[in-house]
Formats: structure tokens, sequence, C-alpha cells
């Protein structure tokens, strides 16, 4: 209870997309709400940093080569393409 106020129950309902379409009514415990806290506060100190130096990081914050994998190189193997009656490729 915080501030006169009992906590709310936080409850996931999952349906299932095929039948039967099952129904299941998860209760998130307070642990995992707690890790969902710090993430989010942590995710916040960053944007707030990122505005403060206007410094935006990404996964990859340098130019990164590209390249096929080996297996897409090797082009013997691919078979044609025929478009009413022409070959294509």
């Amino acid at each position: 209870m915080a501030l006169g106020h009992a906590r709310p129950q936080v409850v996931e309902v999952v349906v299932e997309s095929a039948a039967p379409y099952d129904v299941v009514v998860y209760e998130v415990g307070l642990d995992t709400i707690e890790q969902g806290r710090k993430e989010y506060r942590a995710l916040l100190a960053r944007l707030r940093e990122c505005v403060d130096s206007d410094t935006w990081p990404g996964s990859a914050p340098e130019i990164v080569d590209f390249a096929l994998p080996v297996w897409a190189l090797a082009m013997d193997d691919v078979p044609s393409l025929t478009l009413g009656g022409e070959v294509i490729a």
C-alpha cells in the first residue's frame, strides 16, 4: 500500500489465435514490475544524457562494411527465370 492506496493488480490476458482459443490470465509479479521499472529508468537517464550532449549513439557509430555471405556468392547453381518464354536470368 502506497499513499493509502492498495497496489493495483497487473494482469495479462492471453488468447490463442487458433481454435479452441484457450484463454489464460497471468498475474505480473512484483519482481517483473520492478525489473521493468529499473530498465525504463536507465533508458530515461540515457535519453537525458543524449539530449544534454546532443550525441545519439547507435549500434554502429562507424561505417560498417557490407559483404554477402559466401553461400550467396556461389551463383553457379541459381536456376534461370523464364518470363513469357524469355529467359531473364
